[in-house]
């Protein structure tokens, strides 16, 4: 997290060592577009200040739910902590995209078209991580029954109900991306 407080401290610094110069600067041009420059590159450096801040609190929440999965005693959701983290750390990424094009102020096609990509690609990260976790939870439901001593017929009904369930869910969810995208 240094990092990007440290980003955030050298463009404070040089914002306000350049912030005297700027108007003699604008007047030896006759042109006020530094201004103009000057403050939109300050924009972007604290944009990508706050984004390294973001990036290391992501990663930080990633590894925790990824350790807290691996906890003893079991529970039977825990297998579904790593992929909550890689989605809320795939969904930084692209709100983070999301947030620059719109900081970039793109022509009005670049901008739709980017806003647009960004949007589809999150619909089909969220739907496969959506997937990965249903999966994980189905096998981890599955090895905590198998370890108990259950008649066959008994556990070969409950593995074909919830494969049913999980292929009603994995349809479900592609049903609701497609429906996004």
């Amino acid at each position: 997290m240094r990092k990007g407080v440290g980003i955030f401290f050298w463009v404070t610094a040089i914002f306000l060592f350049l912030s005297p110069l700027l108007p003699h600067i604008a007047i030896g041009l006759q042109n006020e577009g530094v201004f103009h420059i000057v403050s939109k590159l300050t924009e972007l450096g604290y944009f990508a200040a706050l984004i390294v801040f973001c990036y290391y609190l992501v990663v930080l929440i990633d590894s925790w739910l990824t350790l807290h999965a691996q906890r003893e005693p079991r529970q039977w959701y825990y297998p579904a902590f790593p992929f909550l983290g890689k989605l809320l750390f795939y969904n930084f990424i692209l709100i983070s995209l999301q947030l620059c094009l719109n900081l970039l102020q793109l022509p009005g096609s670049a901008q739709a078209l980017g806003s647009k990509l960004v949007s589809i690609t999150s619909a089909i990260v969220n739907c496969v991580t959506f997937i990965q976790m249903i999966r994980a939870v189905e096998d981890m439901l599955v090895s905590r029954t198998s370890m108990r001593n259950h008649d066959i017929y008994k556990f070969r009904g409950f593995l074909t109900r919830l494969q049913v369930l999980r292929r009603l869910l994995v349809f479900l969810v592609i049903i609701i991306s497609i429906g996004v995208i």
